[in-house]
């Protein structure tokens, strides 16, 4: 998991060369990592939007 987070991080800082927009820095970085790792962790997504079916819809079809 640590090889996968630096490389992350790796990329983030190479696109703060094509614009400081893309500039983030490392706290910030490590407090949305943690985030999405505890929510993984726990079962529930707290970053996204979760899917949900459609009413009225059967099977595997989700409303988008």
């Amino acid at each position: 998991m640590i090889m996968q987070s630096a490389m992350l991080y790796s990329l983030i800082q190479r696109m703060a060369v094509l614009h400081s927009y893309y500039y983030m820095p490392f706290y910030k970085f490590v407090e949305m990592f943690t985030g999405v790792i505890k929510s993984r962790d726990r079962g529930k997504g707290t970053q996204g939007r979760s899917i949900e079916p459609c009413p009225g819809k059967t099977g595997l079809i989700a409303c988008v």
